[in-house]
This record gives C-alpha cells, structure tokens and sequence, in this order.
C-alpha cells in the first residue's frame, strides 16, 4: 500500500501521515512510497489507539499519535575519546641499591 492511498483510507492529508511515519522511524521518501505490510499495521493500530482513548476522528486520533511519538529535541553528544592509558612505572634502581650488588 502506498503512503497516499492509506492517508486517502484515513481520511488526512499525506503529509501528516509521513511525519507520523518518521517519528515512529518507518523511512519513506515522499507520498507515493510503497509501506511494508507491518509498517500499515503499526499506523492502524496506533490510530485504532488513539481512537479508543476517547478522539473521534482518524485526523485527531493522528494528531494525537503524531504528539506522543514524537521526541523532544535531539541532542546530539560528543563520543568520548578514549582514556589515556597510563605509562608503565619504570624501576630505576637507586645508587644505594646498585652499590650494594
């Protein structure tokens, strides 16, 4: 099934539905994008969701979704760099020591 004609069977603009898609990290490049069987489920169900907790209609049920799926902002963290790894004590014999020998 195409993006297009699953924002046609819901009753929302296609647009709204892609931005549910990538937030719920389902890739699709534009509305005539072909969706896996298991990414159409995942949508319907989480509209049928969203309209069992009390929204009437498939756009609000989608807003509704669409809010609870999406994260707040991304932050993005520096990789760590790698700890130095200590210097290996060298043992420097003292001239009392080497005197003794």
């Amino acid at each position: 099934m195409r993006v297009d004609e699953l924002a046609k069977d819901l009753k929302v603009e296609a647009d709204v539905l892609i931005h549910l898609l990538r937030e719920l990290g389902i890739h699709v490049s534009d509305a005539e994008a072909t969706l896996p069987d298991a990414a159409v489920s995942r949508v319907l169900a989480r509209v049928e969701r969203e309209r069992r907790a009390g929204k009437k209609t498939a756009s609000d049920a989608l807003k509704a979704a669409l809010e609870e799926a999406s994260s707040g902002p991304r932050r993005r963290r520096r990789r760590r760099s790698p700890a130095p790894e200590p210097e290996p004590e060298v043992e420097v014999e003292s001239a009392d020591e080497a005197a003794q020998e």
